[in-house]
């Protein structure tokens, strides 16, 4: 079990929420070039681009 006293607290939570924030954005960074090769590649099918879409932004959220 780790135990943190005041002196660590701060600079880990900083650590931790950046590291939150950054893979968040990279998450959403790499959607959107998945969605990008999928709506060249797929022309026309718009409501199946949605629906994954849809699900990929539900995923990326919970995870």
């Amino acid at each position: 079990m780790i135990y943190l006293n005041i002196n660590l607290d701060y600079p880990l939570l900083i650590l931790f929420l950046t590291n939150v924030f950054l893979g968040k954005v990279l998450a959403l960074y790499g959607y959107r070039k998945f969605s990008y090769i999928l709506k060249v590649r797929m022309k026309n099918i718009t409501t199946k681009i949605n629906r994954l879409n849809a699900v990929l932004l539900l995923c990326v959220s919970i995870f």
